[in-house]
Formats: C-alpha cells, structure tokens, sequence
C-alpha cells in the first residue's frame, strides 16, 4: 500500500482540522487493488483524521475486524493507477523517524469525487 496525507513534503506532521471520523468499515466495500481507505491508529478503530492509503494489491485482511472494525474503504483510482504503480517503484529512505520514505517528495495535486451512475 501507499500511505499519504499525514506529513508535507518537508516531513512536518499535518493534523487533521476536523478531528478523528467514526470507521464506516462496514459500507460493503472492500480494500481491493485501487481503492482507497482511511489510515487509523492501532485498537483505536475511530481515531482516522487526514491520513489514508491506497491499496495497490488486494488486501482481503483489511476487511476483517481486528480491533472491533477493519479499515474503511471510501473511494477507487478510477484513472492514473498507472501512476500509482510508478510511486509504489520509487526509492525509498529512512527520514524523520519513520521508514519507506520517498527520497523525492511524492504530491498528489489533485483528487476529484466522480458520482457513480446508479
């Protein structure tokens, strides 16, 4: 998985505006290749603020309650996951604590919610 959404490119920690969300893990949708869920801290299934990731293989495991939920899927890479395998290749280090880091910053400038036809 690629996870995102918590640190700037400078390695400085964002905090989530509004505060931890409740874990819908139960919507009906899985964490499959491509899709989106919400990072969240460990035995603390309600604490996700601004950090997500993307699953870039199925991870059937993430659906299955470990500490009272699993993670909750909230959308899909719809285009670009040809992208999204480029930043899974990059080169990684080790910086600010924390392992697996771009050595070059990775930004996503824009996201955009589509409506699903029904």
């Amino acid at each position: 998985m690629i996870q995102g959404g918590a640190f700037t490119p400078d390695m400085e920690q964002r905090r989530g505006s509004r505060g931890p969300i409740k874990n819908e893990w139960e919507n009906g949708l899985n964490n499959k290749r491509g899709t989106l869920a919400m990072a969240r801290l460990g035995n603390q299934p309600d604490s996700a603020t601004n950090q997500f990731f993307i699953n870039v293989a199925d991870n059937d495991f993430l659906d299955q309650p470990r500490d009272g939920a699993g993670y909750a899927v909230f959308g899909r890479v719809i285009d670009g996951m040809d992208v999204v395998d480029e930043i899974k290749g990059v080169a990684t280090t080790n910086k600010a604590g924390h392992g697996d880091v771009p050595i070059d910053p990775i930004v996503i400038e824009s996201v955009s919610k589509v409506e699903q036809n029904a």
